[in-house]
């Protein structure tokens, strides 16, 4: 088969996702990738190559402009599609009138879209709180998510300090594009290691620099010298730079760094709420955090944010300090655990063979309506916009005219 994957390309969690599944069905397939959203990336090798078509930029977050992606359909004799993360339904529609085989995987969905799902043939599930919500697809796959062994496994023998290592995503909740996307639960992190006592330091790695955050976040690093904020962007995370992986996560849809981090012999301390305390297993490959409270998301996402108890953390920070011979039990447990349980190559060794038995299916009665006005009520075109705004003012206009003359 010739199958298209539709994707962001580039380091990213959805570009990683669709590294992972071009791995896997290269096998087989002769696979193409579809980039549509960010960079291009032409001078990386990593992700520059010739199966790689760029798309248009498009008005409509995930859209696709239709002469460029049938041409690009007729060119690769592409049969079937894998979207990843899409928001934009008008493009699966279009997908399924091309007559591909249309698939997707599971990521973001909201209360009022799980139903359009029902518009792929299959789906693809990496994690078992998706498969909970999908089963219901007369074709739906789950794949444990997983990671690639690396070539060397990184545990550190120096039990004179403990290093807490921390991403931080909120660069754009920083900035104020978006306040939810903190979903690491930086402030809170910090918060709970200044009150862990003992040999240790918090490593956090950002995408923003520090001068741009609040004042009152730059207070708090630096009043504690065992922290240690880095601003930089890397290709390859480096998890050599901590010991005990720390992702007190709000939500994720799966959290590639967690497994990554294991593989690399790194215990992780995680949140207590799927899909994180499915890839961590308390008390042997890691620890998991109480959550004080769940909040729904501004965006209308299926899945509430997870805020953990800071107490819950602080103790469980302190205990790898206190008894640094842990963190290299849980480490080779890590290891021992990835090699198991969620080697990638292994999880996804049959996904090949599973999507060349997959079959087409045609639309439910109403679907498509629905989908079209999910678009019209998610995302938009500038057209539609312009249209909803003008029937507004005109309605308005009507509605003054109305109250005047009755006046």
């Amino acid at each position: 088969m010739n199958i298209g994957i539709i994707t962001q390309w580039y380091p990213s969690g959805a570009g990683n996702v669709s590294k992972a599944y071009y791995s896997s069905l290269i096998k087989e397939h002769n696979v193409f990738i579809y980039s549509r959203g960010g960079p291009k990336l032409l001078h990386d090798e990593g992700w520059n190559q010739s199966y790689v078509t760029y798309a248009p930029k498009h008005s409509q977050l995930t859209g696709i402009n239709k002469r460029h992606f049938k041409r690009w359909v007729e060119l690769n004799k592409i049969t079937a599609v894998i979207f990843n993360e899409q928001r934009q339904w008008e493009a699966v529609l279009f997908a399924k009138k091309l007559n591909l085989l249309t698939g997707a995987y599971i990521d973001y969905y909201k209360q009022d879209t799980v139903n359009l799902f029902h518009a792929y043939d299959f789906l693809l599930c990496n994690t078992q709180r998706h498969l909970e919500v999908f089963k219901f697809h007369k074709q739906v796959l789950y794949i444990p998510w997983g990671t690639t062994l690396p070539t060397f496994w990184f545990v550190n023998k120096n039990k004179s300090k403990i290093r807490f290592l921390l991403l931080s995503n909120q660069g754009l909740a920083y900035l104020g594009i978006a306040p939810w996307l903190d979903r690491t639960n930086t402030e809170i992190a910090v918060r709970a290691f200044q009150r862990v006592t003992g040999d240790c330091e918090l490593v956090i790695l950002s995408q923003v620099e520090l001068s741009k955050t609040p004042k009152y976040f730059q207070d708090l690093i630096f009043t504690d010298s065992r922290i240690n904020f880095v601003k930089e962007t890397y290709n390859e995370f480096p998890y050599k730079k901590g010991d005990v992986y720390l992702y007190p996560s709000r939500l994720d849809g799966i959290g590639l760094t967690i497994l990554e981090a294991l593989s690399y012999g790194m215990p992780c301390i995680t949140t207590d709420c799927q899909p994180m305390n499915e890839f961590v297993i308390d008390g042997f490959t890691g620890k998991l955090v109480k959550v004080d409270k769940f909040i729904g998301r501004p965006d209308g996402y299926y899945w509430p944010e997870s805020l953990v108890s800071m107490d819950s953390l602080c103790n469980l920070m302190q205990y790898y300090v206190d008894c640094p011979e842990q963190v290299l039990i849980h480490g080779r447990n890590a290891i021992k655990y990835i090699s198991e349980s969620r080697d990638w190559d292994k999880n996804a060794s049959e996904l090949a063979s599973h999507i060349s038995k997959f079959k087409k299916y045609n639309l439910i009665s109403g679907v498509e309506k629905q989908m079209l006005e999910q678009d019209l009520i998610d995302n938009p075109s500038p057209i539609q916009m312009f249209i909803i705004a003008l029937k507004r003012i005109i309605k308005s206009f009507i509605n003054e005219s109305i109250a005047f003359y009755c006046w």
